[in-house]
């Protein structure tokens, strides 16, 4: 019997229609070009309409406006003689796709500085010390930070009776005014900031000027080493932790929290000290100059702001005591130091950068 001639499988090339293909992905790229067009023009309308509409309800008012306009995405298609019949899943999520992230990357950006600024400066401020001593100073520092610049900062103080604005003196972001008075009583301050696009916000705050800031209690006899002097700060003059020190001799030496101490309808802060801190000289006559330190750090500045309350100079006679002048001044714990807060970007940045990554991802893969 004669073997059969096995015939072999002959593998043939599907024709290639060059025209088809070439008109396929002209349509797929008018398509995308179309989206990616619609998605610019939404952008810009949205964010017209979302600068009229209510902080609280922008973002989701807008986001429905971009979502329900989809439905003009499919009438367009017609207009530029598109035969949407034809379009599968995969054309309609791509094209949906692409319009929305152009969409929201052209709205992002279009929200933000240099094309708009919707926030005016923010004002952190304090007044340092909050009571001062009648005849001192209260030092007002605010830290005012803008999305695109602080054109301009002022502070209006009034006393309840009068009132008069200043300008306050830049140093970085932070702006700052020292107001004098010999009055007792409270005032009242305003600070106006306003950025570079005429956007303006107000931050209002208050201190006061009192007699007796700071009193000092010490025995009537000459002191010895063993003997307590209280330096007593009337309380309220710092929401922080301050320093009570005194000068002699050359020295700051630091006082000591005790407790605190009624005085007629006053309230005070005792602090103690005494003549075995170094600056003290035995079997003389010392002078001390008294203070009371308040210290202020804005987040992430690392410059100190302070400011002192003047306390006068009171006179001591000291006896013959070899222990007078021999320990070291207290060091004081829980200070004020300097704050950060780690930045991270913005959510509008954020946004942006996702969406153009995926808008030129969904480009690419459709190329």
């Amino acid at each position: 019997m004669k073997g059969k001639k096995e015939e072999g499988y002959e593998f043939e090339m599907p024709e290639f229609d060059e025209k088809k293909f070439i008109e396929k992905e002209k349509r797929k790229a008018k398509i995308y070009f179309i989206a990616f067009a619609f998605g610019i023009v939404m952008g810009i309308i949205c964010r017209f309409a979302w600068v009229n509409i209510s902080p609280g309800l922008r973002w989701i008012l807008t986001f429905l406006l971009a979502v329900c306009s989809l439905g003009f995405l499919a009438k367009i298609f017609q207009i530029f003689d598109i035969d949407i019949s034809k379009f599968g899943k995969k054309e309609w999520l791509g094209s949906i796709s692409f319009y929305l992230f152009t969409w929201l990357a052209i709205f992002i950006l279009a929200i933000n500085p240099p094309f708009y600024d919707a926030s005016p400066p923010k004002i952190d401020a304090v007044s340092l010390p909050a009571i001062q001593q009648a005849g001192g100073s209260v030092l007002i520092a605010a830290k005012i930070t803008d999305n695109v610049a602080v054109r301009s900062a002022s502070v209006n103080i009034t006393d309840g009776s009068s009132w008069s604005i200043y300008d306050m003196q830049k140093d970085g972001d932070v702006y700052t005014y020292s107001y004098a008075s010999n009055k007792t009583g409270d005032f009242n301050y305003t600070i106006i900031a306003t950025d570079k696009n005429g956007r303006e916000s107000t931050f209002e705050g208050n201190f006061s000027f009192v007699d007796d800031a700071i009193l000092v209690d010490a025995p009537s006899k000459n002191v010895d080493a063993s003997d307590e002097i209280e330096i007593m700060v009337i309380k309220g003059i710092s929401s922080e932790n301050f320093r009570v020190y005194y000068k002699i001799g050359g020295k700051e030496i630091n006082a000591t929290y005790s407790r605190e101490k009624t005085i007629g309808n006053k309230v005070y802060e005792v602090y103690e000290t005494s003549p075995s801190y170094e600056g003290w000289n035995e079997s003389s006559s010392v002078k001390i100059e008294v203070f009371a330190e308040v210290i202020h750090y804005f987040m992430n500045v690392e410059k100190e702001y302070s400011n002192n309350i003047s306390g006068g100079t009171y006179t001591f006679n000291t006896t013959a005591d070899s222990s007078i002048g021999s320990a070291p001044s207290p060091v004081i714990k829980d200070l004020p130091q300097p704050r950060s807060l780690r930045q991270t970007p913005g959510f509008g940045a954020f946004a942006f950068v996702v969406a153009v990554a995926v808008a030129l991802l969904i480009f690419r893969r459709r190329k």
